[in-house]
């Protein structure tokens, strides 16, 4: 896989409401996706955190991307792998966050 992905996402989501996100892919794309994470309109430092990303895929199975995750002060990059796309059409997913002391 090259660096050029086929889809980016990029997204605001504020901890304190729903912080769903809606992709749209094609069958097999490679996505990118880049999240600002807030806390009532604050930046939020996500240095103490593992940040996941739980998916319904088009065909209803439950995807959970877990690596290839990273994460710069309020900002998370996910490059998904291609268990994502395997069927093409709308996936929401949900990004989790996981307190590295308390594992919640």
């Amino acid at each position: 896989m090259d660096n050029e992905f086929i889809h980016k996402l990029q997204a605001n989501l504020d901890l304190n409401s729903n912080f769903n996100v809606t992709i749209n892919c094609c069958q097999y794309d490679d996505l990118s996706l880049r999240f600002n994470m807030f806390k009532s309109s604050e930046s939020i430092d996500l240095s103490n955190y593992i940040v996941e990303m739980n998916v319904l895929k088009p065909d209803k199975t439950i995807y959970i991307q877990n690596s290839m995750t990273t994460t710069t002060n309020n900002i998370v990059n996910i490059l998904c792998t291609n268990k994502l796309t395997q069927v093409g059409g709308k996936a929401v997913g949900e990004v989790v966050l996981i307190n590295k002391t308390t594992k919640r």
